[in-house]
């Protein structure tokens, strides 16, 4: 049977109003299909939008605001984060609040020097064996501890008289008080106690002060 000539032209019309294209090596005719591609995009990008914030620290955020003034006066927000990234990364980002970590002393002031100081990329790598050693061999026995003194740049680890070859200068050392209240000789106790357990298998160094300050980095293995 031949098609009529009105009921031709109506179909050819219909088709010609919405020409085809190609997406991706897929040829659409009508509309409709448009639509769903567009819909599949957006739902793509919402899927992968979900998985990037699930995957976002917590604590990213988590910090004072003279750290933030920090960030903002030395333009290194997006070097902070990625440190905290990477800390995440190693499961190590919620053992201390992350910005103590990148705190130089506390005599700042009377050195007439910064607060702050964010290590380079290549010395990040140094903190992981010392966080981890707090996380499993420390914390559970003494309980939650503030950070002190952190990474040091030289001149900083100079003023406050650090030693030479200073752990703090490549960011594996950690000056640290408890949270809690304990007395002095039971925490020295513990200490020396995770010190000869565990010395060795961390490369742990361990100094002890006159005050409930200690300090711990994973640099070599000593004692004062």
């Amino acid at each position: 049977m031949i098609t009529p000539v009105a009921n031709r032209h109506s179909r050819t019309s219909q088709r010609s109003a919405y020409p085809s294209r190609r997406w991706g090596g897929l040829t659409v005719h009508q509309p409709g299909h448009c639509f769903g591609l567009f819909l599949t995009l957006v739902m793509s990008l919402s899927i992968t939008a979900c998985g990037l914030l699930s995957e976002m620290p917590d604590n990213l955020y988590d910090y004072p605001p003279d750290f933030e003034q920090f960030l903002r006066e030395n333009n290194a927000s997006y070097d902070y984060e990625e440190f905290v990234y990477f800390l995440q990364s190693h499961d190590v980002h919620r053992i201390v609040p992350v910005w103590q970590l990148l705190q130089q002393g506390s005599d700042f002031r009377k050195h007439k020097l910064p607060k702050y100081a964010l290590p380079a990329r290549e010395h990040w790598d140094e903190i992981i064996n010392t966080l981890v050693f707090l996380k499993y061999d420390l914390v559970p026995y003494i309980g939650d501890v503030r950070v002190l003194s952190g990474f040091r740049t030289p001149k900083y680890n100079l003023l406050a008289g650090g030693a030479g070859k200073s752990r703090h200068l490549t960011f594996s050392a950690l000056d640290l008080r408890p949270v809690a209240n304990i007395e002095r000789s039971e925490l020295h106790r513990i200490l020396q106690n995770r010190w000869h357990t565990l010395g060795e298998e961390y490369n742990l160094g361990l100094g002890l002060y006159s005050s409930l300050r200690f300090h711990i980095d994973t640099g070599g293995h000593r004692q004062w």
